[in-house]
């Protein structure tokens, strides 16, 4: 019986993993913004913190970007799975799509100035992990972005990523 119920459950997982992806409305993806644009502001506040907050903040900052990645995944994902959009639903994406680009600009703008503000003996340390971890959002932001522009959603992205990548790319510089 043990082996049957094993069996069982593993052809489950086989036949789970071959099943398409459930198709998402546009209220979930809108939730998924929702929940972006909140990590934004924890990310925002936690790197506002810097330098008082010393080594923690700085493990707050990697945390919150950590966080922050998975959902740009999940949302990047949901939106891959949602069909065609009414025009009230792609203007509402549109524009939270919007305030997020320029809520992660503003943050990566304070970050990029508060770098030189952490001290030794573990500023080698932060700037790495911080490195790392800016560039993986970098990457996730551009999936996203991508994604949205590959779903036909009304925006032209071009000029908001292109400021996206410059102001993570010099906060990248900075920690390099």
């Amino acid at each position: 019986m043990v082996q049957f119920t094993r069996s069982f459950f593993s052809l489950c997982l086989i036949a789970a993993s071959f099943a398409a992806p459930a198709k998402r409305t546009v209220t979930q993806v809108e939730a998924d913004i929702a929940s972006i644009s909140t990590q934004v502001n924890v990310l925002s506040n936690a790197i506002q913190g810097l330098p008082a907050s010393g080594l923690v903040g700085a493990l707050a900052i990697s945390t919150a970007v950590e966080l922050l990645d998975t959902l740009l995944n999940i949302g990047t994902s949901d939106i891959k799975a949602t069909g065609p959009l009414d025009e009230a639903g792609a203007t509402t994406i549109s524009n939270s799509v919007q305030t997020i680009g320029s809520d992660i600009i503003n943050a990566m703008i304070i970050l990029t100035s508060e770098e030189f503000s952490i001290t030794e003996p573990f500023r080698r340390q932060v700037a790495h992990q911080l490195f790392l971890d800016l560039t993986k959002l970098e990457n996730s932001i551009d999936e996203f972005y991508t994604t949205l522009v590959w779903a036909r959603y009304p925006l032209s992205p071009g000029e908001i990523l292109y400021s996206i990548h410059n102001a993570i790319e010099a906060a990248i510089a900075a920690f390099s």
